[in-house]
């Protein structure tokens, strides 16, 4: 925590992902709580969470009884995604009326798509197949969870 806290006093833009496994054998409601207040406190951009499961064959199923049933591991999951959806949602906000350079990856169907340099999926009007594989200025109308919208500048 003390770590990100310093990467967030230098860069508070600065985004920050994790790796979760929710439901590990042994993992108490009270430790799945810290799990959540943890990720709320770092306010992680995105996460891998995964629902434990055993895999045959590995020191593991011998070592862990799998005591976590898998509507618990379920609503565990969903926990953090939502979390995960609301910090990226509200993130996002941020760009609205800015100006990002986005790496055009594809055009189709009247749409330009491509990532900006902070890793945002960018979508903007445009039928010309040659702007793929340059880098646009984009202006940020609106901010979706996983994709902000905008228009060539």
């Amino acid at each position: 925590l003390d770590i990100i806290r310093k990467i967030k006093d230098i860069c508070p833009t600065m985004a920050l992902g994790t790796d979760i496994i929710v439901g590990f054998p042994g993992e108490t409601a009270e430790q799945f709580e810290e799990t959540v207040s943890v990720y709320r406190e770092c306010d992680f951009d995105i996460s891998y969470t995964a629902q434990y499961s055993p895999r045959s064959g590995t020191l593991g199923v011998k070592l862990y009884a799998d005591d976590v049933s898998k509507v618990e591991k379920k609503r565990r999951w969903e926990v953090l995604h939502g979390i995960m959806e609301e910090n990226v949602k509200r993130k996002n906000q941020y760009y609205v009326g800015r100006e990002v350079s986005v790496l055009v990856e594809r055009v189709e169907n009247g749409f330009a798509y491509g990532n900006s340099r902070e890793m945002k999926i960018v979508r903007f009007s445009s039928d010309d197949i040659s702007i793929a594989g340059r880098i646009l200025p984009i202006k940020i109308k609106q901010a979706l969870e996983w994709q902000l919208i905008g228009e060539c500048i």
